[in-house]
């Protein structure tokens, strides 16, 4: 009650606030120098000031990262409205949604193109599990793109993108040492060294980084191991080089390692379904409805090995200025390592199994077992990817009333990707095997329910076995380029297209069976998937201060194969999935550009949907992506920030987006799962497949409907060289739904940061808390079958929200 009653009394501070400063500018337009500063950006390939450009971006400078102690994606999405971000295993893979349009495919597959692209100094991040690099390399500057970029940019930007710049050595020679010391083993270090090498020619810099965390959550199987640790180090550079005024070198690079144990990862227990159909062998039902708890235990096998994450990248850009045209060359090549451990049955002591023998209980649908143990399962995946690509364009000066831009672009990934499964039980002979029991049978003996799927019995004295290993290669071609004029002083109308070729090939060796089943060993699936991409802008600078636009672009997510045994010709290939977006909107300045306010709507039209669901033919559960209807959504975002007087600013943003499931949308994952008939779910019959799960108007999982922050900050002067600043942040995320049933609900949460720091021109030393309130939630859930558990329940692993971490960080420049 008292956290809420704060959170509630802060918000409606900061909203009187702002409510106050609004009406104050006009008395104060005397004072020249209260104006907002203006950023400037390149999502459209050329450098442009944000507010003239025709796209919704939010852009953060290293300064803006820094108050808001953003060091992560996840802590991005927390303190950016419109931007959501899920990860599992430790943080090695991560998700990137906008505008509430998580993907309905949600697959781990790195050659399934992801729905948001995430680039590092212009080079597309094929490995999602390493793009997470805000804390180890020397940030310049965050863009988050919002809506397709498919007409510039290509691959996986279908809802949108964001853009990581790495910090550029200066003219003068300058240094920043950076400390952090926080609660629960937090300890960070950052140095960064800048200089010319070579006057006016060659400038050089570094910057060398380290962090450990030794976690928050406390595990019930050892409460002296707490989880949701890591330790972090990272390497990055950059050389300028600039032999004369027309022509610029500039090359960057980074190397990062991250180690990372368990995060806080509990098991919502099959006990708990409380919706659906009912399954006689577990007698127990078949779905959870309602809102999944925030404080479930914690109990998980702390003797994992950890999960680690290396990534390299080296990119070089080439521009040389004509007097009527430029040429710029973008060369990137990037190597990145995952290998990821998480505990498969989510028990510390390990789950529940029963013990038959080979060649006399364990042969016949009618044997049974004679005892039974606990054993722990694991699940180990390695991934390595390397990618080259090559960007070649031509085009106009940034200040032309006709502004053009054509260029070719080459890029190549390979990703190995392997998995071990493991099952461990003491005491075992070697022609014991494990098998799933019928519960009430805890001590006994009995029949097996697992032989309905002789799958599943498993050998524990094999500790780790490969189950399975994909070697997946895609090179895409393309051509693109864009063409803008200014009919009128102030209105400017442009088109923009991509023509791109993706050739994927897809190539699985199976050993024993991966996560959800065999896989076709050594069969090759190759294809061709070509898409154009346009996009059509038209905006109107009505005033020097108020712009206007309106927009429609086509985003295209590429197809691709599903690798697996057992699946029908139609299952095999899922083709690439399209969304037209539509936007009208206007960026301001106003009393004297001390109000920045910024205002969208938007209406997405989602076509062909590559949905994540499980095979409605094969003979066991098995995980696929299918095209399964349409999507549409409706939405709106205000962005603002006002600088009140000289020493106060107050700002916020909200964004509210409804995706849903068109009519006729189905779900085959859940065909057997609501029962039938369902109370729960709206069942369709299709014509020659069978009965599914109705989707229709329910919104994808993981979606997030509304989201807002609102902040303020002071910056008062306490001497002629030092500064008091403080900054206060209200964030709130709406709930989201575990799958497309829309049944299960988790993720809701107001989350308040505060700062406050002494500052001069060289020193500074802040004192720091998130996530002020210790809002208990819940960050993630997924859901999959597990070996132990009888029937078809997907049981929910649930990953907590990190808790209140508060620290005091200094620096000085040099």
């Amino acid at each position: 009650m008292y956290r809420s009653k704060f959170v509630a009394l802060t918000t409606s501070a900061l909203v009187s606030a702002f409510a106050a400063s609004a009406v104050v500018p006009a008395a104060l337009a005397a004072e020249g120098d209260l104006v907002l500063e203006e950023i400037i950006v390149t999502a459209r390939k050329r450098k442009e000031d944000i507010q003239t450009v025709p796209i919704a971006i939010q852009a953060l400078t290293a300064d803006d990262l820094a108050e808001r102690n953003i060091t992560s994606l996840t802590d991005l999405a927390n303190n950016t409205p419109g931007i959501s971000v899920t990860n599992i295993t430790g943080g090695t893979f991560t998700n990137v949604y906008v505008r509430g349009l998580a993907p309905a495919n949600s697959s781990i597959d790195l050659n399934v193109e992801a729905n948001v692209g995430v680039f590092i100094d212009g080079i597309y991040q094929t490995s999602r599990n390493t793009a997470d690099v805000l804390g180890t390399v020397d940030i310049a500057q965050l863009d988050v793109v919002k809506g397709p970029q498919s007409a510039l940019y290509g691959r996986s930007t279908f809802a949108g993108a964001v853009g990581i710049t790495t910090a550029r050595p200066g003219s003068n020679p300058e240094g920043k040492a950076t400390v952090t010391i926080g609660n629960n083993g937090d300890y960070r270090g950052k140095v960064s060294l800048s200089r010319p090498i070579i006057e006016d020619k060659l400038a050089g810099s570094i910057t060398a980084s380290w962090s450990t965390y030794a976690g928050e959550f406390k595990n019930n199987f050892d409460p002296n191991d707490k989880l949701g640790g890591n330790e972090k180090r990272g390497v990055s550079g950059a050389l300028v080089f600039t032999p004369t005024e027309n022509f610029t070198a500039t090359f960057t690079g980074f190397a990062t390692k991250s180690t990372s144990e368990l995060p806080g990862l509990s098991l919502n227990p099959v006990t708990t379904h409380n919706c659906g159909g009912f399954n006689a062998q577990s007698q127990a039902f078949l779905l959870y409805c309602g809102k999944i708890p925030t404080n479930l235990p914690i109990d998980v096998t702390s003797t994992l090995p950890e999960s680690v994450s290396k990534s390299r990248q080296g990119a070089l850009e080439l521009e040389y200025e004509f007097e009527d045209f430029s040429i710029v060359s973008v060369t990137g090549i990037t190597a990145s390592e995952v290998y990821a451990a998480n505990d498969s049955d989510v028990y510390g002591t390990g789950a529940l199994y029963g013990v038959c023998t080979v060649g006399t209980t364990c042969g016949a649908a009618t044997g049974s077992y004679t005892r039974t143990v606990r054993a722990n399962s694991l699940l180990v995946s390695n991934d390595e990817v390397v990618t080259k690509s090559q960007e070649i364009r031509i085009q106009s000066p940034d200040s032309d009333r006709l502004q053009w831009l054509a260029g070719a672009f080459f890029f190549q990934s390979n990703v190995d990707s392997k998995a071990w499964a493991g099952t461990t039980a003491p005491g075992l002979g070697a022609n014991e095997r494990l098998v799933q029991v019928l519960p009430g049978l805890p001590a006994g003996t009995g029949p097996m329910a697992a032989l309905a799927n002789p799958g599943l019995i498993l050998d524990p004295t094999i500790v780790a076995r490969l189950a399975s290993q994909n070697y997946k290669q895609n090179i895409t071609r393309s051509v693109f380029g864009s063409v803008g004029y200014e009919v009128i002083d102030g209105l400017r109308v442009a088109a923009e297209g991509r023509y791109n070729i993706d050739r994927k090939t897809d190539r699985c060796t199976l050993t024993f069976f991966n996560a959800f089943g065999p896989c076709v060993a050594g069969q090759p699936f190759r294809g061709e998937f070509t898409s154009f991409t346009p996009r059509f802008t038209v905006d109107y600078k009505a005033t020097e201060d108020i712009f206007l636009f309106a927009s429609a672009a086509k985003g295209v997510r590429s197809g691709g194969f599903n690798s697996l045994a057992g699946l029908s010709d139609n299952e095999k290939t899922f083709d690439e999935e399209t969304n037209w977006t539509y936007e009208a909107g206007v960026k301001s300045w106003l009393f004297d550009r001390r109000v920045m306010l910024n205002a969208s709507a938007f209406r997405v039209n989602w076509t062909n949907l590559q949905l994540s669901t499980f095979s409605p033919t094969a003979s066991v559960a098995q995980a696929i992506i299918m095209n399964a209807g349409k999507m549409e959504t409706n939405g709106f975002e205000v962005q603002t920030e006002v600088r009140a007087t000289d020493i106060v600013s107050v700002g916020g943003s909200v964004t509210y987006s409804d995706p849903k499931f068109a009519k006729g949308t189905y779900d085959p994952a859940y065909s057997s799962q609501c029962g039938n008939p369902s109370t729960v779910c709206d069942l369709v019959t299709i014509t020659g497949r069978g009965t599914f799960a109705s989707i229709a108007g329910n919104r994808p999982a993981r979606s997030v409907k509304l989201q807002y922050n609102l902040h303020a900050t002071a910056d008062v002067p306490v001497s002629a060289d030092w500064t008091l600043a403080g900054r206060v942040d209200v964030n709130y995320t709406g709930p989201t739904h575990v799958n497309s049933l829309n049944l299960t609900t988790f993720g809701e949460r107001t989350l308040t940061n505060l700062r406050l720091a002494l500052e001069s021109d060289t020193y500074s030393i802040a004192a720091w808390v998130t996530n002020l309130t210790d809002e208990k939630y819940n960050a993630n859930i997924i859901q999959q079958p597990r070996n132990y558990n009888v029937g078809t329940q997907r049981i929910m692993e649930v990953y907590h929200g990190e808790g209140r971490r508060f620290g005091v960080t200094a620096s000085a420049k040099f």
